[in-house]
């Protein structure tokens, strides 16, 4: 019997975060303040955290019983700010596909919902879900996808001269302050947008798909929300559509799921109530949560109640859930959860009071300085 070889033991892959960034020249870094709008204290401050190692707060989050988990990355406050000057002076500049609703300011679910949305009409629906979205965009797509808008912005230097060396590493330097671990990571302000822009060219395929199959007879809306692609119609939605959306959102670089909790078709004859981004779409065109969104928002609202203290990652969780619940109920919250929003609300407006009190006493502490008498 042949002896079976010995396994070499492979060496693990040592990811070389904020190399560049921390080793550009002076000369360089200013001209990247300049353009992001940034003081040196506030970039210098975000490079001493980096050095320090203390640039993100790591933890993992269960999908649920054999499903995975999925990973988060908190920046602290000096590097946000800094990712979010990244964000409003560069990535909000560069255009996302309009049917992309997730990465943009000022919209939410009920938009994304709402655009599908015919009164009078029980629309079908067929969802998918991209597995592991933002971890599959990679350091490479997102210098790829930034290198001609940065060029152009660098264009507001008339006169000065950049050479290929110099433009390479001002925007290498750009992308270490957005990746993590050569991926883009899910938690910093640039994430979402960043996305939305890698995702531009899956945006148009499907788009030109869903155009060119559309007759007077039946025709297709489409919307994204992040890692969600829907694509909804009056009539029923033939499954070679399906099939071949699928395999467009493969061929750009991601996976959709084919699990069938996650890839799923609503219409009349399956006897569902379309569904988008846990909206109910209701035939009258209005929007409701699924009975499941709502008891998750009730227990995730019931265990912050119980909470002595909350963190500031808490408190923008807190903020995002009744901001979410607003959005779709306005003021007037469904039963189940009416009680428990009243609670946190009474009990962060009573948290803004104390700071308020409490910089007061602290401005009354503070000796006042004394005026030279002439």
């Amino acid at each position: 019997m042949a002896k079976r070889g010995k396994r070499k033991n492979k060496k693990p892959f040592v990811f070389k975060d904020f190399e560049t960034v921390l080793a550009l020249p002076e000369r360089l870094a200013e001209f990247l303040r300049l353009l992001l709008k940034l003081d040196k204290a506030t970039w210098s401050f975000a490079l001493d955290k980096i050095r320090q190692g203390a640039a993100y707060r790591e933890w993992s989050k269960s999908k649920g019983p054999g499903k995975g988990r999925r990973d988060f990355a908190a920046p602290c406050a000096e590097l946000k700010a800094v990712q979010r000057a990244i964000k409003q002076q560069m990535l909000d500049v560069i255009p996302i596909h309009f049917t992309r609703y997730g990465c943009s300011t000022g919209v939410g679910i009920k938009e994304n919902a709402a655009a599908h949305v015919v009164p009078g009409v029980s629309v079908c629906v067929k969802e998918f879900d991209i597995m592991n979205a933002f971890p599959t965009v990679l350091r490479s797509r997102i210098r790829k996808v930034l290198q001609k808008p940065f060029r152009f912005l660098l264009d507001q230097f008339a006169g000065m001269e950049f050479g290929d060396d110099d433009v390479k590493l001002m925007l290498e330097s750009i992308v270490d302050l957005v990746c993590l671990h050569d991926r883009l990571p899910q938690g910093p302000p640039t994430s979402p947008r960043l996305f939305g822009i890698v995702a531009y060219r899956l945006d148009c395929a499907l788009f030109r798909f869903l155009h060119e199959n559309s007759t007077e007879f039946q025709s297709y809306k489409m919307t994204s929300w992040f890692d969600d692609v829907s694509i909804s119609s009056r009539d029923e939605i033939p499954e070679e559509v399906g099939v071949k959306a699928a395999k467009i959102i493969e061929e750009h670089g991601f996976t959709a799921h084919h699990r069938k909790d996650k890839s799923k078709y609503y219409s009349p004859a399956t006897g569902t109530v379309p569904v988008i981004t846990g909206l109910v779409l209701c035939a009258d065109g209005h929007l409701t949560m699924t009975p499941n969104k709502v008891n998750q928002l009730r227990a995730a609202l019931h265990k912050w109640s119980g909470e002595k203290s909350w963190d500031e990652a808490t408190l923008g969780q807190i903020n995002g859930t009744l901001g979410c619940i607003k959005q779709v109920y306005g003021d007037k919250p469904p039963s189940k959860l009416r009680k428990s929003v009243r609670e946190i609300e009474a009990r962060l407006a009573m948290m803004k009071i104390e700071k308020l009190q409490a910089d007061v006493a602290r401005a009354r502490v503070m000796p006042k300085k004394k005026s030279k008498k002439k």
